[in-house]
């Protein structure tokens, strides 16, 4: 069986949605609070995206879900009629085409990855949770940041819940940072996004 697994930012959109997502999601005063907190300043200085990524959630502590939910479906949108990598995108339809399960693997926020996810056909979306209770977000993540080592746990448990082992499968992945390094490695095909 083959799979095709695309990493989301910089890679099937050009750029980045985690912060325009925090920005219309949070808001400015909160986006900035969180940017204030010196555990941001020491992750930022020792470059430990995971830490950046918790924080970054903590700015959408008490945020509605429903408003998320708008926020991205806007999002949406915008990367689906401009932001889209049209070379990564023929790669998608392809992959596709040759009866390959298509996933999108990215350390981006769940809400707006799996309408992307959606509107392109994916078999599987894999991505940063949030975390909510009763109809608001708690500014907690509800699973490990989905990059580094974690992409490729996310895929082996992808994996496991189709019934299926490393070995079954042929692996291409599509990546364009450090981050998918480790996925671009347990690749059998590695297609690095420039």
């Amino acid at each position: 069986m083959r799979l095709a697994a695309f990493d989301l930012d910089g890679t099937l959109v050009r750029g980045d949605l985690v912060v325009p997502f925090l920005r219309r999601a949070a808001g400015l005063g909160s986006l900035a609070t969180a940017c204030a907190r010196a555990d941001l300043i020491a992750a930022l200085r020792h470059r430990d995206r995971d830490a950046i990524k918790a924080i970054a959630a903590g700015a959408l502590r008490g945020v509605e879900i429903e408003h998320v939910r708008h926020v991205a479906e806007s999002l949406t949108a915008r990367a689906i009629a401009r932001d889209l990598n049209p070379t990564v995108l023929r790669d998608w339809h392809a992959a596709g085409e040759r009866g390959a399960r298509r996933l999108i693997v990215s350390a981006s926020f769940e809400p707006y990855v799996q309408m992307i996810g959606a509107h392109l056909g994916a078999d599987a979306i894999l991505a940063t949770g949030l975390e909510s209770t009763d109809g608001v977000l708690t500014g907690q993540l509800s699973t490990p940041n989905c990059r580094g080592a974690n992409k490729v746990h996310r895929l082996e448990e992808q994996l496991a819940a189709w019934s299926l082992t490393r070995a079954d499968v042929h692996v291409s992945v599509w990546g364009d940072s450090t981050g998918d390094r480790e996925m671009l490695a347990w690749a059998d095909r590695a297609h690095l996004v420039r």
